[in-house]
């Protein structure tokens, strides 16, 4: 195949040994590989063909070793075992051969250069132990960085830290991984507290937890499934549904939640909005049980003071200058009618009732006038019949 000028920037293999451990030098019935792929376009994103392959040259040579599996990627960052999936041969069987390269082909291209495979690839195994707490199969490559326990957790980046979990992986300065499982903190500083297959590449990014989330932007935040902050500043709470949430601009809050939103303060039986499922207007709570001190309501005062209230076309400071809105000032609303408890906010639930009731008042207004209009005709055809 052609090499259509991918490029893989594969980090240091870190040998997972299967071996009994009585054996001097045991080889490696597994090794992880991670590293990033890349082309002219850019990255590689989403499910890649991922190939293996271990030969006994650096060019040409024979095949010894084949491994091949789909492997998913997130900003180009992929992260796999050698040994898991074999098409061809045993792994354990090719390196006993001595002198060993890796190749790697993604989605039957061929990816840079291939690469020697030396027992002495990670230097600091001595380190790493001393570094580990409890657990298996874990590795700190670097100094300052630490793994607290569970199992194959990887705290490459120094001062990263996976405090747990299963194949987590902190891999830039100061990332952390809390716990679950196939997590990965790519970003600078970035933390993923939990959860399983969450990514943060996007520097000081967050995932609270959940699964198959991806902060990509720096400083964005996801929590639940399949939340996709791609650009900066990104606040995303996602539900629990099958399907990709996906930022669109910087500095977004984007809520998904299929069973609606419910926002109160200190009791959700009193004073609540709540977002019905699939509704696209925020409804307010109206319920009788809920009110109290009931007045009635001079329509025609209303009507009065709605006829003096001044309202204007105006937009919000720093909007953009095309955007017009129409309504009285707050001041103004408050100083007519004295509902709600600011000078600076309208409410909605306010703005609402006295609409309802100046159209009540011009109902009743109407009605007056079509009885007086209906006494007028029977007066004129009264007249006209003498």
């Amino acid at each position: 195949m052609t090499n259509r000028f991918l490029t893989l920037l594969l980090l240091p293999c870190l040998f997972l040994f299967g071996k009994a451990e009585s054996a001097p030098n045991p080889l490696p019935d597994v090794i992880r590989c991670q590293g990033r792929l890349t082309n002219a376009n850019g990255v590689l994103q989403g499910v890649v063909d991922l190939r293996l392959q271990v030969f006994d040259a650096a060019e040409g040579g024979a095949l010894l070793y084949e491994d091949r599996a789909d492997v998913q990627t997130y900003d180009g960052i992929y992260s796999t075992y050698l040994g898991d999936n074999s098409v061809l041969g045993s792994l354990s069987d090719a390196l006993e051969t001595g002198t060993v390269f890796l190749g790697v082909m993604a989605n039957d291209d061929v990816v840079g250069q291939r690469q020697q495979l030396l027992m002495e690839m990670n230097p600091r195994a001595e380190k790493q132990v001393d570094q580990s707490g409890a657990g298996r199969c874990n590795s700190v490559p670097e100094d300052a960085s630490s793994v607290a326990g569970g199992v194959n957790n990887v705290a490459e980046g120094s001062g990263a830290t996976v405090a747990g979990g299963w194949n987590n992986q902190a891999l830039d300065l100061g990332a952390t991984v809390g716990g679950g499982q196939d997590n990965i903190a790519g970003g600078f500083a970035s933390t993923i507290s939990g959860g399983f297959n969450n990514r943060t590449p996007g520097n000081q990014s967050t995932i609270a937890g959940g699964m198959d989330n991806v902060a990509k932007g720096d400083l964005s935040f996801v929590t639940g499934r399949r939340g996709n902050a791609l650009h900066d500043g990104v606040v995303m709470l996602t539900d629990g549904q099958d399907q990709d949430l996906v930022s669109t601009a910087d500095d977004q809050l984007l809520i998904r939640a299929g069973g609606g939103v419910h926002v109160f303060g200190t009791d959700p039986s009193r004073a609540s909005v709540q977002l019905a499922p699939d509704s696209g207007s925020w409804s307010m709570l109206a319920s009788p049980d809920s009110r109290e001190a009931h007045r009635g309501v001079n329509g025609k005062a209303v009507l009065q003071r709605m006829s003096t209230l001044p309202v204007t076309t105006w937009r919000y400071d720093g909007e953009n200058p095309v955007v017009r809105h129409i309504g009285p000032d707050a001041a103004d609303f408050q100083k007519a009618f004295g509902m709600g408890n600011s000078e600076t906010h309208i409410s909605a639930v306010d703005a609402d009732g006295i609409s309802f009731a100046a159209i009540q008042a011009l109902i009743q207004e109407l009605n007056a006038l079509k009885a007086e209009n209906q006494r007028i005709h029977k007066r004129l055809n009264a007249l006209e019949a003498r």
